[in-house]
């Protein structure tokens, strides 16, 4: 009975340090350029979790013609968009600089096999322009640059 409940403990402790799927409530659709970055309703753009908006690594890297690789077991995912590389780690909080400060905006997570990244820091390495609109749960990045269609 008292290795049952000490797995029991376990198993809950684990469940609250993994990180979970946002609630519907969570769910962000995502703009680029005013067109949608997905035509598929079930594709998870962006989720808001801890405060923080995070950007489906994937679809934001296709949408930019960018290049993603994956390294250390996909745990560590690299993107390529012109010329410019940005590294993000599952569990490792990302950088962003602000106005010549340094302050974190959340760390990677994956779910269902895509890493999330934060928006902020997505739409700084692509150079976009980034508005969030919490009241109609929508994403939205203007490019200098029109992404792919």
């Amino acid at each position: 009975m008292t290795n049952r409940s000490l797995a029991c403990a376990l198993l809950l402790a684990a469940c609250f340090a993994t990180p979970v799927a946002a609630a519907a409530a969570d769910v962000y659709a995502v703009l680029i350029d005013g067109r949608q970055l997905s035509d598929n309703p079930r594709d998870v753009g962006a989720v808001k979790s801890g405060g923080v908006v995070y950007v489906d690594a994937i679809m934001m890297t296709k949408a930019f013609s960018g290049l993603l690789t994956f390294h250390t077991g996909g745990k560590e995912a690299v993107v390529t968009i012109e010329q410019r590389n940005a590294t993000f780690t599952v569990g490792r909080p990302v950088a962003d600089l602000d106005l010549g400060t340094m302050h974190m905006s959340g760390a990677p997570f994956m779910y269902d096999g895509d890493m999330f990244v934060p928006a902020s820091a997505f739409a700084r390495f692509a150079r976009a322009k980034l508005a969030i609109d919490p009241k109609s749960h929508v994403v939205s990045f203007t490019t200098a640059h029109p992404p792919a269609s």
